[in-house]
């Protein structure tokens, strides 16, 4: 059976790849999430950002170069209307106000995967699966 959800793209900057490589295989169990592009590290993740003009962009605070918070002003500027979605293990980040920094919503690396479910359910509740 096909799923009717809308299909959210996603781009991935994080320098980790097994993070990238975890979010390409939890985020379709979500719902209609769909990874369109990845970056390493916050300049390919501006580039990225522009050419594909992504719904969602799943950024890594903690990078080679700029970190995410320094490149989200320019990701949101480059990709007006994507959600941006701080994924990051620094606590302190995780108490942050979101709009300060620029950002959607901030997700804690170290939460159990359910903190970036509620984050991507209150993002894009049409792209959820519903519960079995």
């Amino acid at each position: 059976m096909q799923s009717t959800l809308a299909i959210v793209k996603v781009l991935v900057v994080d320098d980790a790849p097994e993070v990238r490589r975890l979010l390409g295989h939890r985020l379709p169990i979500y719902g209609s999430f769909e990874i369109v592009a990845e970056a390493d590290d916050g300049e390919t993740g501006i580039e990225q950002a522009k050419a594909v003009q992504p719904d969602l962009v799943v950024l890594d605070v903690l990078m080679p170069g700029r970190t995410g918070i320094e490149v989200a002003p320019e990701i949101r500027a480059v990709s007006p209307r994507s959600r941006i979605l701080l994924y990051s293990s620094l606590d302190t980040l995780a108490r942050a106000n979101p709009s300060r920094i620029g950002v959607d919503v901030i997700v804690d690396k170290s939460e159990r995967l359910g903190g970036l479910e509620d984050a991507l359910a209150m993002l894009f509740p049409g792209a959820m699966e519903p519960a079995a």
